[in-house]
């Protein structure tokens, strides 16, 4: 992967990053102190730009494959306690 392409990538996979958020919000709003959210959000951040760079390193389209499936899966990552 090129440098300009890898640029690209992490700039459409940025715009679509408040997905992620949404779901992390969402699927932990009850149980978790404001510190604890922050590295559950980060890991979640991470997991899902892990998937989007997977996702384009075998050629295909993160947008199609569905930013919300990958948000969803990003939030089942950190739950089940997984790391990067």
């Amino acid at each position: 992967m090129s440098a300009l392409s890898l640029v690209a990538a992490q700039e459409q996979f940025t715009a679509t990053v408040s997905a992620v958020e949404d779901a992390v919000k969402f699927a932990f709003r009850r149980c978790l102190k404001p510190q604890e959210y922050e590295e559950v959000l980060a890991e979640a951040r991470a997991a899902a730009w892990n998937t989007w760079h997977g996702l384009i390193k075998k050629g295909k389209n993160p947008v199609e494959v569905g930013v919300h499936g990958i948000a969803s899966n990003a939030v089942r990552y950190v739950r089940n306690g997984r790391k990067l």
